[in-house]
C-alpha cells in the first residue's frame, strides 16, 4: 500500500475534515427525455458598476462561491483521471471500473497538499481498488502531471473510501424523482454549509451534443456514516439544458426561482463554461466572473431575462 494513501484515508473522522470530492461512473444515467430546451438570449448591457450585496446574503455568497469552486476543481481533476485511465484501460466495462473518488494528496502532517490522486474502484459487488491516477499542477502554466498505477490484485479500500461509496449510492437512492439525465456525484464535508454529515452534490450532464447543462441539480445531506440520507435538495426547479452561446458572446444568462442568489451549481456552470454568468432572480439581478458574484441591481430595474429555470 502506497504510502500517501496511508496518509490521506485512515479514518472516517479525516476524511469528513478535509476538502474531499467523490465522483463514480455509474451515476445515475438514464434517457435523456423531458429536456427543456432554449437558445441562448442577448444580455443586456451592464456596463454600471456593482453595487453592495445585501449583509444577509454576503455569507451565502461567500459559500456559493468557495463551494463552487471546488465542484469546478473536481470536475477537470475527474476529467484528466478518466482520460489517464481510458489511455491504460482499454476496455474499463470487462476490467469492472464502477468508479471513483478524487482526493486531495497530504504531506507527512496529513495536511492537503495541490496534487490529487483520483483512485477507481473495480467490482460493483464488492469494490477495491484497481487503479489510481496522480496528478500534479504545473508550477507554470500548461498541462499537469501524471502518474498512472494498476494495483494487482485490487486492493481492499480503506473505511473512508467505503464511507463515500455508500454515501454516493445512498444520495441516489434518495432522489424522488430519479434524474432523466445522467449526474456526477461529488463529495464534500457537510461542514462546508454548517451541516454535520457527508454533502453529496448530484451534478446533471448529458448524452447530448453542444449543449449547457444549467439543471437539474441536487444537494444530499448524509449521515457520517453513509447510510442514511437526513436532506435533500433540488439546486433547479426542474430539468434544463440550452444552446451554448455563441463563441463571440460575452455571457450566458439564466433565471433562477428557488431563491434571491446564485447558488454554488451557477459558479460551477460559469467557470465550466469560461464564460460570465448572469442570473436573475425575482428580486435581483447578479453577475458571476471568474468565479466571483457581483450584485448588479434590482430585476425590476432591469429587463426580464427568461433564459432558463
Amino acid at each position: 500500500m502506497p504510502l500517501m494513501r496511508s496518509r490521506l484515508l485512515n479514518s472516517v473522522e479525516f476524511v469528513t475534515r478535509l476538502i474531499i470530492l467523490a465522483v463514480f461512473l455509474t451515476g445515475c444515467a438514464g434517457q435523456a427525455n423531458n429536456i427543456k430546451t432554449t437558445g441562448q438570449p442577448q444580455v443586456p448591457p451592464m456596463n454600471e458598476a456593482p453595487q453592495p450585496v445585501p449583509e444577509a446574503l454576503k455569507e451565502k455568497i461567500r459559500l456559493s462561491e468557495l463551494i463552487g469552486e471546488e465542484l469546478y476543481i473536481i470536475d477537470k481533476v475527474a476529467t484528466i483521471g478518466t482520460d489517464v485511465m481510458l489511455e491504460n484501460v482499454k476496455d474499463p466495462h470487462k476490467a469492472g471500473v464502477c468508479g471513483y473518488i478524487a482526493i486531495r494528496e497530504g504531506n507527512e502532517k496529513k495536511q492537503p497538499t495541490e496534487s490529487w490522486l483520483v483512485e477507481f474502484f473495480v467490482d460493483k459487488s464488492e469494490p477495491k481498488i484497481g487503479y489510481r491516477v496522480h496528478i500534479t499542477p504545473p508550477a507554470t502554466p500548461g498541462p499537469p502531471t501524471t502518474k498512472f498505477e494498476a494495483a494487482d490484485p485490487p486492493e481492499k479500500p480503506l473505511e473512508g473510501e467505503i464511507v463515500l461509496y455508500r454515501s454516493i449510492r445512498t444520495a441516489i437512492e434518495a432522489i424522488p424523482d430519479r434524474l432523466n439525465q445522467p449526474c456526477n456525484p461529488v463529495v464534500i464535508p457537510g461542514a462546508a454549509i454548517g451541516e454535520d454529515g457527508i454533502l453529496v452534490y448530484l451534478l446533471a450532464g448529458t448524452k447530448r451534443d453542444n449543449v449547457v447543462v444549467v439543471g437539474k441539480h441536487y444537494r444530499v445531506l448524509v449521515s457520517n456514516d453513509g447510510k442514511c440520507a437526513t436532506k435533500v435538495e433540488p439546486l433547479t426547479k426542474s430539468v434544463f439544458e440550452t444552446d451554448p452561446a455563441p463563441s463571440n458572446a460575452v455571457a450566458l444568462v439564466v433565471t433562477h426561482l428557488l431563491g434571491d442568489y446564485p447558488l454554488e451549481t451557477h459558479v460551477f456552470l460559469s467557470k465550466l463554461n469560461k464564460k460570465d454568468l448572469y442570473v436573475s432572480t425575482e428580486k435581483y439581478l447578479w453577475r458571476i466572473s471568474k468565479g466571483k458574484i457581483d450584485l448588479m441591481g434590482l430585476t425590476k430595474d432591469k429587463n426580464k431575462l427568461q433564459a432558463g429555470k
